[in-house]
This record gives structure tokens, C-alpha cells and sequence, in this order.
């Protein structure tokens, strides 16, 4: 039981060949009790019961439901010390993927949220600037954005509350795509949205990607009256926007120039599905005003 509570941790576990270091990972960090040869022993008995089916050199806890149960049932008994040594070890990168897309799932448990509370606090892993701005650190914070929210949002002002516009500015790559993407999730909620576009706004004004959907795409998008990506009212976007515009700092009021375009936008309203998919329930439904003169209010 231990071994495929282990393998449930994970979406999948690579098993054979370049993989096979998946498999040994797994076995020394959750079953250290047991030998390779044992461990092995183990799958291929619960491949044969149909508990896990086996896709090339991959594995998988079969059925779904089972796997997120199992996985449920290991965060809901896994001492909140014992959590946050895992969340630091270095994971080999396609594992670390396995492990987030599985955690992301997870959002319905209790003692999970409560794990999660503790590692975005303060003097936790993820209110520490350099964990976040770490390839692994902060991809796990963007599943750790689905589990969640609230604490995520406070653990980015713990990071880089005190960061300058030139700090911000040197985060980059994989690091600060991830964030972009947490911060994506974080503003579509209406309970998280201030601070998540607040972030936003920051690296916006100290942008260095090219891409659409870079933080200054991502904001301007969040200020659309159609298709904003965001479940937050008009009325509580309208704030921010004000203040992004009346601020002293020539890159704010450039920003600000960016998002009023967008929330000025008529016709031909698009945008990307993705955010609105978070944990383990359906889509989120996203913000439509209910009449139009919340809009013509809006735009005057």
C-alpha cells in the first residue's frame, strides 16, 4: 500500500530507461525501507491487479479517482515538518511536474490547505524570494496558488514586498514565466484579485518578456469588460486603475496608458482559456456585467 500511495503522489512515474531515475527517487524519498529491487518487485505486482498502468517507461495509479484518493489520504497524515522537507528537495524536472499537476488536484484537502498555509508563511519556503525565484520553487508555487489562494497571494508581498522595479527586473526565464502564470490563477478570483494585479502592476513596470502573454498582457487584459479572465466586478478593477494612472512613477502611468486601452476595447473581444481551471472542480466562471450600463458607467 505504501508503494502505490507513493506512485499516487505523482501524475506519472517514469520507470525504464532515461527515466529510471523517477522510479529511484521515489523509492529513497518514500520507501527508503525497501530496496530497488523490492520497490520494483512491488509495481509490477500491482501493474498486474490493474492498480497501475504502465504507458512505455511510465507508470500511472489507474483509475484517477483512486490515485487523488490515495494522494488525498497521504497529504491528510503527512506531518506539516516532513511536508516542507519535501517541497524542498530537488526533484528530477519531469517528476517535479508529475508532482505538481497531482498536488494542484488536491485543493479539497483539508490538511493540505493547512500544509500549504504554513510553507506560505513569512519564514516559509515560499515567502522566501529565493525559492521563488528558482525554476523548481516556483513552479511549485503554481500549483501551490490552486490549493491555496489567499495564502499564496500574502506569500508574494513576504518575497517581494521590499524588491525594487531593478530587482524585479532581473527575474526572469522559467522563474518569472511561472509566476506570471500564478499570478494569472491568483487574479481571476475575486478574493485574491487586488493583490495578484497589485503584483502584476509591479512587473509590469519592470517587464523584459516579449510574449503576449507576458505580465503586462496578462494585467491589461484583467480590465476588459468581456472575456477579462478575471471573476472580479468591474467595479472593483475600476480602483486600481485609477491609482495605476494618477501614480508618480512615469512607468505606473505607462502601464496604466496599457490597461485603460484594453478596458476601452469595443469589439472583437478575445481571449485565452486556461486561468479559469484551477483544483480539482470545473471551470471557474469568469466576470460578465449583468446590464449594460454597468459597462457605459465603466468607460465614462
Amino acid at each position: 500500500a505504501k508503494v502505490i500511495a507513493a506512485c499516487a503522489l505523482f501524475e506519472n512515474v517514469g520507470v525504464e530507461g532515461d527515466a529510471a531515475p523517477e522510479r529511484e527517487f521515489v523509492r529513497s524519498v518514500f520507501c527508503p525501507e525497501l530496496s530497488p529491487e523490492e520497490f520494483y518487485g512491488e509495481l509490477v505486482e500491482f501493474q498486474k491487479s490493474g492498480a497501475i498502468t504502465r504507458y512505455g517507461r511510465v507508470i500511472q495509479v489507474r483509475p484517477r479517482p483512486l490515485a487523488i484518493r490515495l494522494a488525498a489520504d497521504w497529504w491528510d497524515k503527512c506531518p506539516p515538518e516532513r511536508a516542507v522537507e519535501i517541497i524542498g528537495l530537488h526533484f528530477p524536472p519531469a517528476l517535479a511536474d508529475a508532482f505538481c499537476e497531482r498536488i494542484r488536484m488536491l485543493d479539497f484537502v483539508p490538511a493540505l490547505s493547512g500544509i500549504t498555509e504554513k510553507l506560505c508563511e513569512k519564514s516559509g519556503p515560499f515567502g522566501q524570494a529565493k525559492v521563488l525565484s528558482s525554476d523548481l520553487g516556483s513552479q511549485l508555487f503554481r500549483a501551490i496558488v490552486e490549493v491555496n489562494p489567499v495564502r499564496a497571494a500574502m506569500a508574494l508581498d513576504y518575497a517581494f514586498g521590499e524588491w525594487t522595479s531593478d530587482q524585479l527586473r532581473t527575474l526572469e526565464g522559467t522563474p518569472r514565466r511561472n509566476l506570471v502564470w500564478a499570478l494569472e490563477k491568483l487574479a481571476f478570483r475575486e478574493a485574491t484579485f487586488l493583490r495578484a494585479a497589485e503584483f502584476l502592476t509591479r512587473l509590469a513596470c519592470a517587464e523584459n518578456e516579449k510574449w503576449s502573454n507576458n505580465a503586462t498582457g496578462v494585467l491589461a487584459r484583467l480590465f476588459m469588460v468581456l472575456l477579462s479572465g478575471t471573476q472580479a466586478p468591474l467595479e472593483l478593477r475600476l480602483p486600481l486603475l485609477r491609482r495605476m494612472a494618477r501614480g508618480e512613477d512615469i512607468d505606473i502611468r505607462r502601464t496604466a496608458v496599457t490597461a485603460l486601452n484594453s478596458a476601452l476595447t469595443t469589439d472583437n473581444f478575445t481571449g485565452t482559456s486556461g486561468p479559469e481551471y484551477q483544483g480539482s472542480a470545473g471551470p471557474l466562471p469568469q466576470y460578465r456585467p449583468k446590464i449594460w450600463k454597468e459597462v457605459f458607467d465603466y468607460w465614462r
